[in-house]
């Protein structure tokens, strides 16, 4: 007998756009995402597990194709679509590191502060002088 999770057709059906919309993203580079997410109007926050820009511009794709996704939550490597009762709708990895791809590199330049995709968020890119105070905290051990 197989063991088998029950999936409802609209959880298939969001981790099948996800799947779809991440190898789009992944044929592409980083200023060519960032520029679809400008094209969308999208401004996310730094630093967000559940409001950046790369996170938000997922969940637009997926109502673009018809997907009753809601918020999203981005912990780590885990992607994770809810629909508007907060049922999970999929969850997805977004590798980072060695393998990470043009998402992930994205949402990484847009935390580091890059000014060439400040105005992705919300609020002032930092200065030249916050960059130096930033470089001088001692990473955690």
């Amino acid at each position: 007998m197989l063991n088998r999770t029950a999936v409802r057709p609209e959880q298939l059906a969001t981790y099948r756009q996800l799947v779809a919309t991440i190898h789009y993203a992944n044929q592409r580079t980083p200023e060519q995402i960032a520029d679809r997410i400008r094209a969308a109007g999208i401004v996310g926050e730094r630093g967000s597990v559940d409001a950046s820009p790369v996170g938000l511009w997922l969940v637009d794709e997926l109502h673009t194709a018809g997907i009753p996704a809601e918020t999203y939550s981005w912990v780590g490597d885990d992607f994770t679509v809810y629909d508007r009762e907060g049922r999970v709708l999929a969850r997805i990895r977004i590798p980072s590191g060695p393998t990470a791809g043009t998402l992930h590199e994205l949402e990484c330049l847009v935390n580091d502060l890059d000014h060439d995709f400040a105005d992705l968020v919300e609020g002032e890119p930092l200065g030249e002088a916050d960059r130096a105070e930033l470089a001088a905290i001692e990473p955690l051990e």
